[in-house]
């Protein structure tokens, strides 16, 4: 039974939001790391690891061919949006952002409203992505990233 996002916050607990930075803190630090919302593969996990534990089913999710790449869930563009009053409160100059697909999604869903968003540079650096441990890790091909998200 495929869950609404509500439901799937409600059963596996799935915080919507991150407590923010102290605006004082904020005025201080020249960097701000976010990471990326709930992803397809983060909840596929999630939902194996609480139903099933640690074994084949979780390790199916891990080693899953098809799961190069993810897109956020649904509750991961929530949680990007439950971000909005902080993001757009914020006087960002640059955005650099993985070129994972989970991690532009993020970046396009927290700034979508930022009432300075013309003014923002933001640069996609391939540097920046995690290491292979599992399939999710895998980069999509750059022809179809740029085409997919280049009026984000």
């Amino acid at each position: 039974m495929d869950l609404t996002p509500q439901q799937a916050i409600e059963k596996y607990k799935i915080p919507l939001e991150t407590p923010p930075m102290k605006p004082e803190e904020l005025e201080k630090t020249p960097y701000v790391l976010i990471r990326h919302g709930l992803s397809a593969f983060n909840y596929k996990a999630l939902v194996a690891d609480t139903e099933f534990g640690e074994g084949p089913e979780l390790e199916a999710v891990r080693n899953d061919p098809n799961g190069e790449d993810p897109e956020l869930h649904a509750v991961g563009i929530m949680q990007c949006e439950a971000a909005h009053p902080v993001i757009n409160a914020t006087n960002f100059k640059v955005v650099f952002t993985s070129p994972m697909q989970r991690a532009l999604m993020t970046t396009i869903h927290m700034f979508k409203n930022h009432p300075d968003k013309d003014n923002i540079k933001f640069i996609v650096l391939p540097m920046v992505r995690e290491v292979l441990h599992t399939t999710n890790d895998i980069a999509i091909d750059c022809d179809e990233l740029m085409a997919k998200y280049a009026d984000g």
